[in-house]
């Protein structure tokens, strides 16, 4: 990765840790960029680089959802186009974002005073499919509310009789969404519309049956519509996953655990694989799971991968179990050649992993199974910091490399964070599971810090390291093996990073030489308020009450070169101690400094300043010169630390025990700025401050982040997204202006409208490089255009292209010459479906000599309104030489049908395909339901199954209702496939009538196929001798009417009627 400019951001946020409530907020755009809530903040991140792109704070609560717009950037909407977000919190609130410039464009829900209007905390959201100025949102209790987020209004809002949960719309029918509730019932919106709320609301099914009342031993998580198949829905329970089809309203499949794995958290399903389904596990695990036959829903395992086992053993110790979610690409508009999935664990590390389908050789057999790879890895801050210190360089100056911050953790790590990046570089566990409590710079590879936790009732364990980051080497000093009856409360480091004075709880304070790692003498002072090194090497001349004294001897060689240095520190009565250091030896001087302000519990101290905080708040500054003391009370409480701004300025950065915090001017008495938007507004406290720059605080907040911020502490840590910080090369266009991301969308489209004669500035590599070697294999312009629309993440232009390529493939409409002359054999002549894979890339993408590929800016600044983008190559073209290009053919490339999810918009032999499987999944599960029976049968006749509609038209049972119509539907069907079968379905169902008591019924049906004769014999057979004879007269012929009036007689014979007999026998002749 090549990044143009490290510019240091003025306000930024370096993320941490999950809130509890965080789970489930996690999106992947089709921007082909990734957003998760962390706490109350948002991060955008390029999955493909793995780079925080831009973070968005603003919330006043936890964020519990987000979700990326699908607007697409086209010609129509260059001005009023942005890359929008939305979010929404726990307080209810919806913040529509303009990612770019981390600004908020509408705020849905906030400070609602209307009853009927006030919803809850958001549970979820949507953006509606075809119209993006509406938003769909679940919020708590039970209401799903239809926004505009250009107006800010509610459109409509429907309320529901008991809590919910989550929603999911229905790819295939966008008046159709699913709601679950808490208890696993499942409602269904039949009617979603702008206009009016929904009126048909069915409350349908319950997922769990377990009591409401008792511990639920398989609780709902999730609900999910399928991509490929419609009115599928998969819902995800602990030990199961159900499929369920709404058409036939039946579970037709489902995933069941064994004992020996954990339970399901989160269901991931991705377009591109129509037989693949990815399963999230409560101990953050990952696992593939594999359709095993088109005809059903079942599934078997194919292989998982323990995320967090590889952590620890990559980090060998320090990593607990963690809660995990993720996401995929939606639409086919994945940044890799095979499916990757973003996983983010509860401690803010961010993985990608990646697919891979097995490899089969030329007979079929498997060469290598189908595998999960860990792909990439972005860490965050781990856990709560405890302590951070600012690195002491030249920030402001512009070779400056990075902005160094080491923080520690309440786990017991020490990390490296670079600012300028907003990256964590390195990361050691001093002490597992003890929190580091204070953390201070040795030199620009060094850091000493400590940790102490309790070991008993009164004892503890402390531990004292000097860690070098460059080296990763971790040096103990002060090292105990036993427990100790006291703990460390504080460590302070000289000006010189020669000593380290030790603070003990009750026991006398010690002096350190850092080079050696020896003690120099413990000092008999037990009970120490505070204390605070000289910020120079030369001792303040001060005027004395007492003479010197020498309290300590050099108990070590002297270090080289010599320096002299001092240090204050307070006891409880409001005694004020100077100190100095001079070649190991500790002198004590003392001076009447009347502080007044009761116990002091943090000092700083610049030049002649000298600024004692109080335990009640109060603040005193003393002039060591001038010998003149002035104090002012902030009724903020026990000031726990102060610290001076880098310059020679006179701000003070105060940091109170309750966590608010603020800036003063101590030389003129007055505040510069307070927390309260953080502590009033947002509820973020801080743990602990420093100063990054004059004008930039540092804070470690309550929120396990680290964020810098403006000198008026007055608002978000927001930046806009600028060209000159952007990472190369590019991945996600839509982060670039709109005009200009339209002008590199027309250069990749029409690569001939290229200019090599432009004063320009280069920006070299700017296109994903497999976005390059794609366009390089792009014969055809319908195929350069599906690349382009992928990489631009626009979902109508995805489905236009691959619709039309199938089209024209089948139609072969052939224009003229190709895009790509047919003597460049170095350029592929087939298409490439999918990017090649990193390896094939790096040797396809291998430039020749004096053709790299270049991004031209016209403009000598980086000022939106001045750029202008061109791809440009030597030759003047990004994919190869100007002479190359001839005017573009419509010819498609081979393109072997659209997936599945195009539906009904697919080939008829795919549709006819995946309609026959569902009709016989519908079979296999219709047992004796009458309904579900008669979709098997439209399935079957519209799918030109006749035998099988016959069948089951037969199988109506006698007591239904639609006995007789069946009977007679199936007659005609059978008319339909030939004479012989309608004679023989026709017979059958007279039979049945017969038997069944429908006796005209069934003679009727016998004479329309001309068996009257066997319609006389049933008559008979139920003694209706005179219905028989009359339909013998009227139908059949002189010899088989005498059958019927012999038989007549024979029973008028057996009957003792022997006139009428004779009778009947006299007309036989």
């Amino acid at each position: 990765q090549r990044i143009m400019s490290a510019t240091l951001q003025h306000q930024l946020i370096v993320p941490g840790a999950l809130h509890p409530l965080n789970r489930g907020a996690i999106d992947w755009g089709p921007q082909r960029l990734v957003a998760y809530a962390a706490w109350s903040y948002i991060v955008i991140v390029d999955p493909h680089s793995m780079k925080r792109v831009q973070i968005l704070d603003q919330h006043a609560s936890p964020v519990r959802k987000v979700k990326w717009s699908s607007q697409a950037l086209n010609l129509n909407n260059e001005q009023r186009y942005t890359l929008q977000l939305a979010s929404g919190d726990q307080s209810g609130a919806i913040f529509i974002w303009k990612v770019a410039d981390a600004s908020v464009s509408a705020v849905l829900n906030n400070g609602v005073e209307d009853d009927e209007k006030r919803v809850g905390a958001v549970l979820d959201l949507e953006w509606h499919p075809d119209k993006p100025h509406l938003l769909i949102a679940l919020h708590q209790p039970s209401s799903l509310v239809l926004w505009n987020v250009e107006n800010g209004a509610m459109v409509w809002k429907c309320d529901f009789s008991e809590p919910l949960q989550s929603l999911s719309l229905n790819p295939f029918d966008r008046t159709h969404l699913c709601i679950a509730s808490t208890q696993g019932w499942i409602y269904f919106v039949r009617d979603f519309k702008e206009e009016m709320r929904p009126s048909r609301v069915d409350l349908k099914y319950r997922i769990n049956s377990a009591k409401s009342s008792a511990p639920n031993p398989d609780a709902y998580q999730q609900m999910l519509f399928s991509f490929h198949d419609r009115n599928i829905v998969y819902f995800v329970l602990d030990r199961r996953v159900l499929v369920f089809d709404l058409t036939i309203h039946q579970a037709v499949g489902s995933i069941v655990l064994d004992r020996t794995r954990p339970s399901f958290r989160q269901l991931v399903l991705t377009p591109d694989l129509e037989t693949v389904l990815f399963c999230i596990h409560e101990d953050g695990s990952l696992s593939s799971w594999k359709r095993q036959s088109p005809h059903a829903f079942s599934y078997e395992i194919m292989n998982s991968v323990d995320v967090l086992r590889v952590a620890r053993q990559s980090r060998k110790r320090g990593v607990r179990d963690l809660a995990v979610m993720g996401a995929v690409a939606p639409l086919l508009c994945q940044p890799y050649s095979t499916p990757v999935l973003t996983l983010i664990s509860s401690d803010g590390t961010l993985w990608t992993v990646e697919w891979q389908d097995a490899r089969l050789g030329p007979t079929g057999s498997a060469l290598a199974p189908a595998s999960l790879c860990i792909k990439g890895e972005l860490e965050a801050v781990s856990s709560s910091i405890t302590s951070l210190c600012v690195q002491a360089q030249d920030l402001d100056s512009s070779d400056a490399a990075s902005a160094l911050v080491a923080v520690g953790t309440q786990d017991g790590k020490v990390q490296l964070v670079d600012l300028r990046m907003k990256e964590l570089i390195r990361s050691f566990v001093i002490h597992s599971g003890a929190p580091v409590r204070g953390i201070r710079w040795v030199d620009q590879h060094r850091i000493v810090c400590f940790t102490t936790e309790p070991a008993g009732k009164t004892s503890f364990r402390n531990k004292i390291c000097v860690v070098d980051f460059s080296s990763g080497k971790v040096r103990e000093i002060r090292k105990k093996t036993e427990p100790e009856d006291t703990f460390i409360r504080g460590i302070r480091l000289s000006a010189s990073k020669l000593y380290l004075v030790v603070l003990l709880k009750d026991q006398p304070f010690q002096m350190w030489e850092i080079r050696t790692g020896s003690l120099l003498r413990s000092i008999s002072h037990t009970q120490i308020t505070a204390l605070e090194w000289s910020p120079t090497t030369t001792v303040i001349p001060v005027t004395y009450s007492h003479g010197s004294q020498v309290i300590a001897t050099p108990l070590t060689p002297a270090p080289s070169p010599s320096v002299r240095e001092q240090f204050v520190f307070c006891t409880p009565d409001g005694g004020v101690h100077f100190n100095v250091v001079e070649s190991n030896q500790i002198t004590s001087q003392q001076t009447q400094v009347d502080i007044g302000i009761g116990v002091v519990s943090s000092i700083a101290w610049r030049d002649n300043l000298l600024v004692f905080g109080g335990a009640t708040g109060a603040i005193q500054v003393f002039n060591l010169e001038k010998r003149k003391m002035q104090s002012f009370e902030t009724n903020k409480g026990l000031v726990r630390r102060l610290k001076f701004s880098p310059s020679s300025g006179s701000h003070v950065l105060v940091l109170f025990n309750d966590g608010e915090f603020g800036i003063w001017d101590v030389e003129h008495n007055a505040r510069v700025a307070n927390s309260n938007y953080f502590t009033k507004s947002r509820d973020l406290k801080a743990i602990d401050i420093d100063w990054l720059s004059e004008t930039q605080p540092i804070l470690a907040t309550t929120d396990g982040c680290i964020r810098v911020v403006d000198r008026q502490l007055s608002g978000g840590c927001n930046s806009s997204i600028h060209l000159a910080s952007i990472t190369y090369p590019l991945h996600s266009p839509l982060v670039l202006p709109p005009t200009q991301a339209l002008f590199l969308k027309a250069m990749l489209l029409h690569p001939e409208l290229q200019s090599t004669e432009r004063n320009t500035s280069d920006l070299t590599g700017l296109v994903d490089q497999s976005i390059v070697v794609q366009l390089k294999e792009a014969k055809y312009l319908a195929d350069r255009a599906l690349v382009v629309a992928k990489y631009f993440g626009h979902a109508q232009d995805i489905r236009f292209w691959m619709l039309a390529l199938n089209s024209l493939k089948k139609k072969k409409l052939v224009s003229s010459a190709p895009l790509v002359k047919e003597n460049q054999s170095e350029v592929p002549t087939g298409p490439s479906k999918r990017s090649a894979s990193p390896k094939k890339q790096a040797a396809v993408n291998q430039p020749e000599s004096g053709s790299e590929s270049t991004i031209i800016i016209d403009s000598e600044d980086h000022t939106e309104d001045n750029l202008s983008l061109s791809m440009l190559s030597e030759s003047g073209n990004l994919l190869g030489s100007q002479s190359s290009i001839s005017r573009p053919s419509f010819e498609p490339s081979s393109v072997d049908g659209i997936p599945s999810f195009f539906d009904l918009l697919a080939d008829p032999d795919q549709v006819s395909e995946m309609y026959h499987n569902r009709s016989r999944l519908h079979e296999q599960k219709k047992g004796g339901n009458y309904q579900l029976t008669q979709k098997v049968i439209d399935f079957s006749l519209m799918l030109g199954e006749k035998d099988k509609a016959i069948d089951l038209l037969l199988e109506t049972a006698p007591e239904n209702t639609n006995f007789y119509a069946d009977a007679l539907k199936a007659c005609v069907v059978a008319a339909s496939v030939s004479p012989t079968t309608f004679q023989n379905t026709v017979k059958l169902v007279a039979t049945n009538l017969i038997s069944n008591d429908a006796i005209e019924e069934g003679g009727q049906l016998l004479c329309l196929i001309g068996k009257s004769l066997d319609a006389c014999n049933v008559l008979q057979s139920y003694e209706r001798w005179t219905e028989a004879a009359l339909l013998a007269k009227l139908t059949l012929g002189a010899e088989d009417t005498a059958l019927v009036f012999r038989r007549w007689a024979n029973f008028l014979i057996s009957s003792n009627q022997l006139n009428d007999a004779v009778e009947v026998e006299l007309t036989l002749g």
